[in-house]
């Protein structure tokens, strides 16, 4: 599957700077997702997936190859606009039953030092007829402007829509704490749902 490793700083984009590797853990009860992706070119980076996801239907564990590429990128005095696309190849494994899995995802954001907004949506299809589809949409606001030897820290509004899971939908406040290459957010959804987030360029 894909999985779509939700851009902006806020979680680290899919495509980081020539020559890093982004490793990524983004958890949820319902969802935990982990990935290292490394960049060749500044336009597109390659990595593995592993995803588990938890829903109605059963849980199901993914396995892929995937594919990142910034399709858009637009650099103003103080903010930026990307989009990104994704694809994923692989396997997936559900009730016991494999399957082959492919994906596809795209996301845009838009941020400057103080904020920044961001939209997402992916599928997956395997030959067994697994099907899933999710959208996700965050803004953010920092305190301040912090310079890059500091801890920037951001205070995070995260929507989720996921049809095929207990709770279709999930509004998630957090903190995002960035230092220079290193990530992490923790956060609880109204309903008491945690999240735990963590991302580092090495």
């Amino acid at each position: 599957m894909l999985v779509l490793t939700v851009g902006s700083s806020a979680r680290g984009r899919p495509v980081s700077f020539v020559g890093s590797t982004m490793v990524m853990s983004n958890n949820q009860p319902f969802m935990v997702t982990l990935s290292a992706d490394h960049t060749p070119l500044r336009w597109a980076s390659f990595g593995l997936n592993y995803q588990w996801l938890n829903r109605v239907d059963g849980a199901a564990e993914i396995f892929t190859a995937e594919a990142n590429f910034l399709a858009f990128r637009w650099n103003a005095s103080d903010w930026q606009a990307n989009a990104f696309l994704t694809g994923n190849l692989g396997g997936l494994r559900h009730l016991g039953l494999n399957a082959a899995a492919v994906s596809g995802a795209a996301e845009a954001d838009i941020e400057s030092r103080r904020w920044y907004l961001l939209a997402s949506s992916r599928w997956i299809h395997s030959l067994q007829g697994y099907t899933d589809v999710q959208a996700m949409a965050r803004a953010g606001l920092a305190p301040f402007k912090a310079e890059f030897d500091q801890i920037n820290p951001w205070v995070v509004i995260q929507y989720q829509y996921m049809p095929r899971f207990a709770r279709q939908q999930v509004i998630t406040a957090m903190l995002r704490l960035l230092y220079q290459g290193v990530l992490f957010e923790i956060g609880s959804s109204l309903r008491g749902e945690w999240l735990v987030n963590f991302s580092a360029e090495l």
